[in-house]
C-alpha cells in the first residue's frame, strides 16, 4: 500500500513555475464583478474588450463610481455597493477599436482621451450620477490622440499628444479654470542638451508638490519642476538602473520618501527607490510577482502598501515596510486563462483610492472586479482558509491544482472521497508564490473528492467532481 501511494504521489507533476491555470487568490475576497461577454474583442491584443479605469467619489451623495474604458465606449459604474455593481451610463468614444483609453477627474468632471485612431478630448459632467452623465465637451483641438493624462491643481497635462494636423508633442498643457472648456496653455518637448534630446516622448506622468515624474519609455524617468507650466525646469533623471526597460509609470508614498516605478517588459522587476533629496535617489529593492511576469501600473496607499496591476498575474498588493525586501500581502488573478507570460492580456488597471477601501481592477477580457485585499497580513499567526483552485472541474483526465503560498515550506496534501476514505496523504514542498501541479485524475472513479493542502500559514481546500 505504501509503495502504491508513493508511486501515486510521484505521478503528480509539480510545475512550481509561473504557469497558472484557473483563477487563484491569496488574502483577497471577490466582492463583485461586471462584464459583458457579448461585446466584440480584438485579435491583438488577443481577447481585449476593456482597458483603463479611474475612480470618482461624490462627497455630497456619498457615492463611489468607477470609469472604465472599452474598445468603443466609456462605462460609468456605481460601485457604492460592490456586490451589486450598477452600470449607470455608456458614452461612445470618438475613436473606435481603441486599445488604450485614459481617464482622470477634476471636481465633478471626468476627462477621457484615447491613443488609437482619430479621437478627441472628452469631458463628462458626473453630477447627475447615478442617473447618467452629460457629455459637455468633445473636441480634437487639444489633441486627437493622447496616451495618458494627469490633472494637477487646475491644469491637465496630456502626454504623448498628437494634434489634429498630426504634429506629435511630448506633452500639451491646458487650463481647467473653465472645466467644460479646457484652454490651451503650452506644449512641452524634451530639452536639447549637447545637441541631443533628453528623451523622445512622455509615456505617463505623476505630479507631487510641483515636481513632475515623467516616464519616458526607453529613455528612463525624468523629474521636472512644473511650478511654472510655461517653463518646465529639469531637476534630475534615472536613465541607467538595473533591469532597465520601457519606463512605464511611477508613484510616490504619502510621505514622499519612496518612489516606485515599472518597466513595461516581460520579466522585468518593479523598482523601489528611497528619495534622499530632490537630486539623490537610492535603489532599495527590485521585486516582482513571478519570473516572466510584466507589471503595468503601480500605486501607493499610505507609506507601505503598493498596489500593482500585473497583466497576466492580476492584482498584487505588496508591503514595503522593509523597503529592502517587499512582501506579498494579497493577490487576485483576474485572468484565469493564463498559462504563461506571453504578452498583453489580463489586468490593465487598479484603483485603490475610494473612501471605502475597496479595490477595483479592470481586466482586458473580463471587465471590472471589486476586491477586498490584505485584511490579514502575511506575518499574522492566524492560519488562513484559502481556496485551492482546480481546473477543469468537473474533471475527466488530468486536473490542475493551483495555490499561492506566502512562503517556501513543506505542506501536507490529503485527498479523501465522499465517504471519508483516505485516497492520498503525503508531504509536498511549496515554493513562494504560485504553485501549480497536475493530478492524473483518470485513475479516479467517478464521484466527489475533497482535497486539502495544509501548511503553517494556510489551509487550502477544494471539492473535485470526477466524471
Amino acid at each position: 500500500m505504501m509503495n502504491r501511494r508513493r508511486n501515486f504521489l510521484l505521478s503528480i507533476l509539480f510545475l512550481l513555475s509561473a504557469s497558472a491555470i484557473g483563477q487563484i487568490s491569496y488574502n483577497t475576497t471577490l466582492l463583485g464583478q461586471w462584464s459583458n461577454d457579448s461585446l466584440p474583442v480584438l485579435g491583438n491584443p488577443a481577447g481585449q474588450r476593456f482597458n483603463e479605469l479611474w475612480g470618482y467619489y461624490d462627497s455630497v451623495k456619498a457615492k463611489e463610481y468607477i470609469i472604465m474604458g472599452g474598445l468603443d465606449s466609456i462605462y460609468f459604474f456605481d460601485v457604492t455597493n460592490p456586490s451589486k455593481i450598477k452600470l449607470c451610463d455608456v458614452e461612445a468614444g470618438r475613436a473606435k477599436n481603441c486599445i488604450n483609453r485614459d481617464f482622470q477627474t477634476y471636481s465633478h468632471y471626468g476627462y477621457a482621451v484615447n491613443d488609437q485612431n482619430a479621437g478627441s478630448l472628452q469631458v463628462f459632467d458626473m453630477k447627475y450620477l447615478p442617473d447618467s452623465v452629460h457629455k459637455v465637451y468633445d473636441n480634437d483641438t487639444l489633441g486627437k490622440i493622447t496616451h495618458t493624462i494627469c490633472i494637477y491643481k487646475d491644469k491637465i497635462y496630456m502626454c504623448s499628444n498628437s494634434s489634429r494636423s498630426n504634429v506629435r508633442h511630448s506633452m500639451r498643457i491646458a487650463s481647467l479654470t473653465q472645466p467644460e472648456d479646457p484652454l490651451f496653455l503650452a506644449t512641452f518637448d524634451a530639452p536639447v542638451v549637447g545637441g541631443m534630446k533628453l528623451f523622445e516622448n512622455i509615456h505617463d506622468m505623476v505630479i507631487v508638490d510641483d515636481t513632475a515624474y515623467l516616464s519616458c519609455g526607453n529613455d528612463g524617468l525624468f523629474m521636472f519642476d512644473i511650478s511654472n507650466p510655461l517653463n518646465l525646469k529639469y531637476i534630475y533623471s534615472l536613465t541607467t538602473y538595473p533591469e532597465k526597460g520601457y519606463n512605464h509609470n511611477s508613484w510616490l508614498t504619502a510621505d514622499k520618501k519612496h518612489l516606485i516605478f515599472t518597466d513595461e517588459n516581460l520579466g522585468l522587476g518593479v523598482k523601489l527607490y528611497e528619495i534622499q533629496s530632490p537630486t539623490s535617489y537610492k535603489l532599495k529593492s527590485i521585486f516582482r510577482s513571478h519570473i516572466g511576469a510584466m507589471a503595468h501600473n503601480p500605486f501607493f496607499v499610505g507609506n507601505t502598501k503598493a498596489y500593482i496591476s500585473y497583466y497576466q498575474d492580476g492584482v498584487y498588493l505588496f508591503d514595503i515596510t522593509d523597503d529592502t525586501n517587499p512582501k506579498v500581502l494579497a493577490y487576485y488573478d483576474t485572468y484565469a486563462e493564463n498559462i504563461g507570460y506571453t504578452g498583453f492580456q489580463g489586468c490593465w488597471g487598479v484603483y485603490p483610492f475610494l473612501p471605502s477601501g475597496h479595490i477595483f481592477a479592470s481586466d482586458m477580457t473580463h471587465g471590472l472586479f471589486a476586491l477586498r485585499m490584505g485584511i490579514v497580513g502575511i506575518n499574522s499567526t492566524e492560519v488562513r482558509k484559502e481556496k485551492l483552485n482546480i481546473y477543469p472541474n468537473p474533471s475527466q483526465e488530468n486536473t490542475q491544482f493551483t495555490l499561492f503560498s506566502p512562503a517556501a515550506e513543506d505542506a501536507m496534501i490529503e485527498i479523501t472521497d465522499y465517504n471519508g476514505k483516505n485516497i492520498l496523504r503525503e508531504s509536498v514542498s511549496l515554493k513562494f508564490g504560485k504553485n501549480s501541479f497536475s493530478l492524473p485524475t483518470e485513475k479516479f472513479s467517478s464521484g466527489i473528492y475533497f482535497i486539502q493542502v495544509t501548511s503553517t500559514q494556510a489551509l487550502y481546500t477544494a471539492k473535485l467532481i470526477k466524471k
